[in-house]
């Protein structure tokens, strides 16, 4: 949770809607920071408003707007765990190829709102405990049909071989991140793929609210 709150307070002075956004759809609606997150959210959104319509100089909406941000910034640091709603207990397993593609995810991740255990490993590991299985295959290329097999490294099949493997294994929802993967087109039921840095966080953020929707569904 520190991680959490250290990358919205990050962010409060520069998409402060973007953190009461992340906030509205975090924190528990029976919570009493949630009242708190909507009446900084509404003093915001008047704030602008008036500034828009020339009511108040540009001076009183920096005031005004900075005691909104330091209010913000409190409320945050105050949040404990019960605050927070089912949505934030999503942690992801990162499987990546090598070393360097290890730190390439890491750093991605660590700049994110995201808990995630980012491993390299040519071998099965149980993702007991992670909601989600991020699968990094962005360093294998294209892989149309079986065929494309023929043309990758020792390393890059082995890596192949296990998406394989936990596409067959695992009882999770995985994503794959990469370039097309014919392999993928028998598990859609099971798999979400993005090839790029920003596809890949829409992705996890749909996975993370479609669990978050169905764990409501099964209490």
């Amino acid at each position: 949770m520190p991680k959490y709150k250290v990358i919205l307070l990050d962010r409060v002075s520069v998409d402060t809607l973007e953190v009461f956004r992340i906030l509205d759809r975090d924190i528990k609606t029976t919570s009493k920071a949630y009242i708190e997150v909507k009446v900084l959210n509404g003093q915001f959104l008047e704030i602008e408003r008036e500034y828009r319509l020339a009511k108040i100089s540009y001076e009183e909406f920096l005031r005004f707007k900075s005691k909104i941000w330091s209010a913000l910034g409190e409320l945050i640091n105050s949040l404990e765990l019960g605050d927070l709603n089912t949505k934030q207990d999503f942690n992801i397993l990162v499987v990546c190829r090598n070393a360097d593609d290890q730190i390439y995810m890491q750093q991605y991740i660590d700049a994110l709102p995201l808990d995630a255990e980012v491993i390299s490993t040519q071998s099965y590991y149980p993702p007991e405990g992670f909601a989600l299985v991020v699968f990094d295959g962005h360093t294998l290329g294209s892989i149309p049909k079986e065929e494309a097999l023929e043309k990758l490294s020792e390393d890059k099949r082995a890596h192949f071989d296990l998406l394989k493997n936990y596409l067959q294994k695992a009882p999770k929802w995985i994503v794959y991140f990469g370039e097309f993967n014919y392999l993928l087109n028998d598990y859609r039921e099971i798999t979400h793929a993005a090839n790029n840095k920003f596809s890949l966080y829409a992705r996890i953020k749909e996975m993370r609210d479609y669990i978050a929707d169905l764990r409501v569904g099964g209490e």
